[in-house]
């Protein structure tokens, strides 16, 4: 497979873009694999400015393996984390990285998206402070100033924490913030943040050197689920169904790759993303492996999804208050774009 490159800065915010532009004759087979048939364009949003969580997917790009599958695939970033939603739902995007729980308040909301692979498959979410800062348990937080994002799946998930672990809401100051927590936690301003174990802490040491401390929700009474998935739209799916298929077993392959070759791939995650150091990139993949790889992946098989995991998580959310009607989730997800023959990994993750 042959790299291309493309650098992106993960500070930017807005539109990015990366192609994987291939020829006729170089790899395209949609529409039946002839050598002069030409690739089938797929436009894909992530959801972030790209960084260690997308490098299958920079991978996928720049190493050819959109390009083997016949598509030609034009990687954009929004310019909000909860934006995939609505631009696939929009027809602006055909096929984009959406948070289940996303996919879980669209549903009850009637947006028509469908989940058609599972990337991450549990919740790494919890709350990072200054290491010696003594906040270990939720107990901890009690006087201490909190510093929630406004994704509604975070503030369900703490608010979560609090109730499991009888901790009144008003002992504990929640204080709203960007994207900016791990700043925020080394300049003091703030006691905690919440943090995605795979990114926020890797910038925390990024600013002050120090691993910062972790306090992951669902080792405190939490419900885990799931977390990245690929979705779609609808009625992308029903007219597109062989370029989803083809998209999605691009990407799992692309996966089991990067995963299996953590070397190589750190290289052109480094090379076609910028401000990501080589030793955040590694300790964001050692985490990453053991979020996409599990138990029930190495038999089912990459982006595999469990009905009952989808609908304990859309149960949580009617709970938590984050939709206000149930879902049956059945319709919102979908295991039959996945490849016949399960993509497993075959080197240990950890």
């Amino acid at each position: 497979m042959k790299a291309q490159r493309f650098v992106l800065g993960t500070a930017l915010v807005g539109m990015l873009f990366l192609s994987a532009c291939s020829s006729a004759g170089e790899g395209g087979q949609s529409d039946g694999g002839g050598s002069e048939t030409s690739p089938t364009p797929v436009n894909f949003v992530l959801n972030y400015t790209p960084g260690p969580q997308h490098e299958e997917f920079v991978v996928a790009v720049n190493d050819g393996f959109y390009e083997d599958a016949g598509l030609d695939v034009t990687m954009t970033s929004p310019a909000a984390t909860t934006d995939p939603i609505k631009l696939v739902a929009g027809g602006s995007a055909d096929i984009g990285v959406g948070y289940a729980g996303d996919v879980v308040a669209a549903a009850a909301e009637g947006v028509p998206i469908t989940a058609v692979a599972t990337i991450h498959r549990r919740i790494a979410l919890g709350l990072l402070s200054k290491p010696g800062s003594g906040i270990e348990t939720p107990q901890d937080l009690i006087g201490k100033t909190v510093g929630l994002t406004a994704i509604p799946q975070n503030n369900a998930m703490f608010n979560e924490l609090l109730a499991a672990n009888d901790i009144d809401p008003s002992e504990v100051n929640v204080v709203p913030v960007g994207f900016n927590g791990p700043q925020l936690v080394a300049s003091g301003e703030i006691d905690a943040a919440d943090a995605v174990s795979w990114y926020e802490n890797g910038v925390y040491e990024q600013l002050t050197g120090d691993v910062p401390t972790y306090l992951e929700f669902t080792d405190f009474g939490v419900p885990d689920g799931y977390f990245m998935t690929l979705i779609t739209s609808n009625r992308y799916l029903a007219e597109n169904p062989e370029t989803v298929q083809k998209f999605v077993e691009a990407t799992l392959k692309a996966e089991k790759w990067t995963i299996e070759n953590p070397e190589e791939a750190q290289s052109i995650l480094l090379e076609n993303v910028e401000d990501v150091t080589p030793e955040f990139a590694v300790n964001s993949r050692r985490i990453l492996n053991t979020v996409i790889v599990d138990d029930v992946s190495q038999k089912q098989g990459l982006g595999w999804s469990d009905p009952d995991v989808w609908q304990q998580q859309a149960d949580f959310y009617l709970k938590s208050g984050q939709i206000t009607k149930a879902v049956d989730t059945s319709a919102i997800f979908t295991n039959d774009y996945l490849p016949a023959k399960a993509i497993t990994v075959d080197v240990p993750t950890e």
